[in-house]
């Protein structure tokens, strides 16, 4: 079985979707705040948990 593998822009595509839909949670929120702030995207619980959403919706 192969992993999928997303870019930074797809994963924040994503994230920015769920916020205008109002589905983002309070977690996913921060880790777009971060990115913004930053520049990166930090490996944590929530950033695999949006990954896992984001294999379910393709």
């Amino acid at each position: 079985m192969e992993k999928k593998k997303y870019s930074i822009e797809e994963v924040v595509s994503f994230l920015e979707f769920k916020l205008e839909s109002n589905t983002a949670t309070y977690d996913q929120e921060q880790l777009y705040v971060d990115y913004k702030w930053n520049g990166k995207l930090k490996r944590n619980y929530t950033l695999k948990k949006t990954f896992k959403e984001m294999k379910e919706w393709s």
